[in-house]
């Protein structure tokens, strides 16, 4: 009955009737993922030479480029989404494979041989000593594939057959971060530095002795007999020849922190994230001479192809010539979309985001399956906080303080009016003609905006700990207060604010949002805790919720469902009906970090950091009594298994069924008058939700063994 009260009717029947499907389990409703906006910082690149491609890893999604003409690349394709923020790509040419490390999402394989409709061929978790290992980096040799897993070492699969990758075993060094693979050897950078024989596919031995131990660095690079790799910044040089490869030169160059390298020949290619990269050579091994360099806002990656490099850094992938490479130039450049979302509001088939990193974002999501962006404009500061009201948004910046920005034109943003704070403005709330902004060190600042244009403060009160977050109402302002926890402020009069009451917390309160006479409150260190606030002068705390690891970033309310996003990638749905007993309906591990959430019109949409927007909507699953297959209503789905496939058969033109994987990622989408044969090539739970344009909804789930 809880989860009823989400989006009442989604797991209702057409006809009222109960679904029956066959090899089905009962359990409670997904938390679905419909739709997602997920772009973000720029991190990886692969090229397809032969094709004059440029693959361009984003948060959670990998753009394809057309680069025949580098200095106009064009993109191709956006529709590459990842179940994980991309860490790094790898291209099979000859397969035209693109090999994803997704990080907590694993080992992605893609077919890009039809460059505009890429599809996902398997997704393969990397597990160490049963715990899920993040993929940060990846490399290919004879249909093996060597996945560097952070705390999880390297791991080895066969993906001779890319649907169903075979895993080989474990081999490589603590805190793997990078592996590099020059035959027979395969060399792994992290906790040590080391180097393994590649005896055959997959058949790989640590050599004695080969091992520079607790040299801590990020990335590594081999030309001849010295390995190159970075540790805190600096370029660091170690001898193959000798016994536990120890250190026998450096390279550091004042205001340069190094973040990647890559060798053509005798020449190695530093970047850095905030200087662009530097070309060394290497004629002396132990002394690298620099004889070019490249200045860029940034090159946290550097890839070299021929004569071109492609970097990335947070905003955008360049193109590089180094046919001289004592004078690398630009010759083409792709922005980046969006680098980081940190809070959304939708209303009527919009969604506003602010981004602390590129401004402010208006996307169309009238289709939640593909939403895109119509409008954005810079804003200066970080833009931490949006709120809606009328035409205009009012957003928090920190440094900027409050800006307000005309969206009465959607496609055309405009900034039309700013006060400053006097530190971080955070969080901002609109009621009527006053907006409420909360600052790291002013506390509560009140500023009327009948003229949006002029927005004037008229009052303010401060609070010790400053304010994150601020929700009004009934001329009240609930204050989340970090290590205060919780203030709470009579602004009857907007000029005069004055303290009702507070409530400390052992925790960092950061938001908060009112569910009748409780205030929910999303705690950094300690999930969601509830407080009865009926007698504002004597808040007191009733429940709370705290599972292992969350870190709590944000909290709204849908009815009696609270939605807590966590910085620790996850979602959690709650029905709060008795807010003294807050009861867990649904989590859902999310791309990106996610910060805040925003429920509306049936779904919840969530700011989700370096991986954009995501959109999730909870499904219910209809009953799954078993026995045999059935209709529902006069026009309803018919589902039969046939072998290790699900036959979906569709009754109409208007009907449309959409299918997700059990971290809630959309896999299938089909539409029309039509029998659809499901047959993902693996075992697996997957929901499935069938619409129609008059004949209700129905909901299900689908179990594959294979």
């Amino acid at each position: 009955e809880a989860l009823d009260k989400l989006f009442p009717g989604l797991g209702d029947s057409p006809m009222g009737e109960t679904l029956t499907i066959p090899e089905t389990a009962r359990g409670t409703s997904p938390l679905v993922s419909i739709g997602s906006w997920p772009f973000g910082s720029a991190r990886a690149t692969a090229a397809d030479e032969d094709r004059q491609l440029l693959f361009y890893g984003m948060g959670g999604v990998v753009r394809t480029l057309d680069i025949s003409d580098p200095a106009n690349p064009t993109v191709v394709t956006d529709d590459l989404h990842t179940g994980g923020l991309v860490q790094e790509l790898c291209y099979d040419g000859a397969n035209q494979h693109l090999l994803v490390a997704a990080g907590r999402g694993g080992l992605e394989i893609w077919d890009v041989a039809n460059p505009a409709a890429p599809t996902r061929l398997s997704v393969t978790e990397v597990i160490y000593a049963g715990v899920e290992a993040p993929a940060v980096d990846v490399d290919l040799s004879d249909g093996i594939a060597y996945v560097a897993a952070d705390f999880g070492l390297v791991h080895i699969f066969d993906i001779s057959n890319p649907a169903a990758p075979v895993d080989l075993g474990i081999t490589g060094v603590p805190d793997c971060k990078h592996v590099v693979i020059h035959e027979p050897y395969l060399y792994a950078t992290g906790h040590d530095f080391g180097r393994f024989e590649i005896l055959g596919p997959g058949d790989i031995r640590h050599l004695s002795q080969e091992s520079n131990i607790a040299i801590n660095a990020s990335v590594g690079e081999v030309v001849g007999a010295r390995a190159y790799v970075v540790k805190n910044g600096d370029i660091l040089i170690l001898d193959l020849t000798s016994a536990f490869f120890p250190v026998i030169g450096s390279y550091s160059l004042s205001g340069y922190s190094f973040t990647d390298l890559q060798a053509q020949g005798l020449d190695l290619y530093a970047g850095d994230a905030g200087d662009g990269f530097l070309v060394l050579n290497l004629s002396s091994p132990t002394s690298p001479s620099m004889i070019g360099s490249y200045a860029a806002s940034g090159a946290r990656t550097v890839q070299i192809v021929g004569v071109r490099a492609y970097t990335t850094w947070a905003q955008s992938a360049d193109i590089v010539d180094i046919s001289d490479p004592t004078l690398p130039s630009q010759i083409g450049e792709n922005i980046a979309p969006a680098s980081s979302a940190y809070d959304a509001e939708a209303q009527d088939g919009l969604v506003y985001v602010a981004d602390s990193s590129k401004g402010f974002f208006v996307l169309d999501a009238s289709d939640p399956a593909s939403p895109f962006a119509i409008g954005n404009t810079t804003i200066p500061g970080l833009p931490l906080d949006v709120t809606i009201d009328g035409s205009y948004a009012f957003v928090a910046s920190q440094f900027e303080g409050l800006q307000v920005v005309d969206v009465s034109d959607p496609t055309n943003p405009v900034v039309v009016g700013s006060h400053a704070t006097p530190d971080y403005a955070r969080g901002v709330d609109v009621v009527g003609n006053l907006a409420y902004v909360a600052d790291l060190t002013g506390g509560l600042l009140i500023y009327d905006v009948t003229d949006p244009t002029d927005p004037i403060e008229i009052g303010s009160l401060g609070l010790p700990q400053g304010a994150d977050r601020v929700t009004v109402e009934n001329g009240i302002a609930y204050c989340a207060t970090g290590s205060d926890g919780l203030r709470i402020v009579d602004v009857s009069d907007p000029t005069l604010p004055a303290l009702l009451g507070g409530l400390g917390s052992t925790d960092f309160t950061v938001d908060s949002a009112l569910h009748g006479d409780y205030l929910l409150q999303a705690n950094f260190g300690g999930g969601m805790r509830v407080v009865d606030v009926s007698n504002p002068t004597h808040p007191l705390q009733v429940a709370t919720f705290d599972p292992p690891g969350i870190i709590a970033w944000g909290i709204s309310v849908h009815g009696d469902i609270a939605f807590l996003s966590s910085a620790s990638n996850e979602l959690f749905a709650l029905d709060v009906s008795d807010p003294t007993n807050p009861v867990l309906l649904d989590s859902r591990e999310t791309v990106g970090d996610a910060f805040q959430s925003f429920p509306d019109g049936g779904r919840t949409f969530v700011a989700d950091g370096s991986a954009g927007v995501a959109i999730y909507q909870y499904l219910q699953p209809a009953s799954t009594d078993e026995g045999d297959p059935v209709s529902i209503g006069a026009s309803g789905v018919v589902l039969r298994m046939e072998g290790h496939a699900a036959l979906f058969q569709l009754p109409q033109r208007e009907t449309t069924l959409g299918i997700y994987d059990a971290r809630g990622r959309s896999v299938l989408r089909e539409s029309g008058q039509q029998t659809v044969r499901f047959d993902p090539g693996r075992s697996g739970v997957y929901f499935w939700k069938a619409s129609g344009d008059s004949d209700g909804t129905q909901t299900g789930r689908v179990v594959i063994v294979r």
